[in-house]
């Protein structure tokens, strides 16, 4: 179970500092996104996967 007073377990930080509509304002997006994950490493190695891939 996890609580808000809880430290996420992973922490990406977002490099695009692209902007978005909201009610009528523009706001940038979020830099960092704070992530509960059941299985941490999991997810890393995924991430790490899909982004070692030739595009």
């Amino acid at each position: 179970m996890v609580s808000p007073l809880d430290a996420p377990n992973i922490v990406l930080e977002l490099a695009s500092r692209d902007t978005y509509l909201s009610l009528l304002s523009i706001k940038p997006m979020p830099r960092y996104l704070a992530l509960f994950v059941d299985e941490p490493q999991l997810l890393k190695s995924a991430v790490e996967s899909v982004m070692s891939e030739p595009q």
